[in-house]
């Protein structure tokens, strides 16, 4: 919860990142090809995962 605002994952965002995996356990988002192929470049996005759902429109350019 962000103040008085619940943000979460958009099932919407697969279209725009083909390359998105998400993880309902962790909450997570990751780079699937940089997990898969071990492409280190992004932590947040190969081991950490990624769940900052107000700046996740920034993870674009990966």
């Amino acid at each position: 919860m962000f103040g008085s605002t619940k943000r979460s994952f958009q099932a919407s965002w697969y279209t725009d990142y083909s390359w998105l995996e998400y993880s309902i356990e962790r909450d997570a988002v990751y780079c699937f090809p940089c997990r898969f192929f071990g492409i280190a470049a992004d932590q947040s996005l190969t081991r950490v995962g990624f769940s900052d759902w107000k700046h996740a429109r920034g993870k674009r350019a990966h």
